[in-house]
Formats: structure tokens, sequence, C-alpha cells
């Protein structure tokens, strides 16, 4: 237990480098353990950063700012566009 309600925190030591999935029987319902994603152990000396996973997913946060910075260039580019467009002569107008 940490000291805060429901917060509880564990240190996990791999055996050898590699991927390990995590589940954790909590003593209430063991039936459901708790799953967490697949982590990669690098074969590095304990105080080495970790390596960052490669399991070929993307981070979200990334896609959120790709995402982003899309939809503000289509905007700039559209307000260019419109801003660029010669005004329309009204029907019936006569030359000065």
């Amino acid at each position: 237990p940490t000291g805060k309600p429901d917060v509880y925190r564990a240190t996990v030591v791999f055996p050898s480098a590699g991927r390990w999935g995590l589940q954790v029987l909590d003593g209430f319902n063991d039936a459901l353990p708790h799953s967490f994603p697949a982590v990669q152990i690098a074969d590095t000396p304990a105080t080495a950063p970790p390596a960052p996973s490669d399991d070929g997913a993307i981070a979200s946060g990334w896609l959120w700012a790709a995402g982003g910075a899309l939809a503000l260039a289509l905007a700039l580019l559209a307000a260019d566009v419109l801003k660029r467009r010669p005004a329309r002569a009204t029907r019936g107008a006569e030359p000065a």
C-alpha cells in the first residue's frame, strides 16, 4: 500500500531479458486478474535507461499531434484559397 486509498506499488524483477506479459492477482477477485501490456526488457545493466518498446504501435499522442497539424494546415490552405479568389460581380451591374 502507498498510503493512498486503493493505490498500491510493487517492484518487479524479471529473470532475464525478453518480452514479458504482466498479470496481477489482487486477492479480491483472482478469477479476473489485472492484465497489463507486455514489456520488452533489454539485456543491459540496471543503470541504463529502459529500452523503448517496439511492438509496432504508434503512441496515440503522436497521432493526435499529427492530426492537429494536418487540420491546421488544411484550415490555413482553405483560408488562403478563399482570400485569393476574385470577388464575383453582381448580375445586372453596368460598367462604369
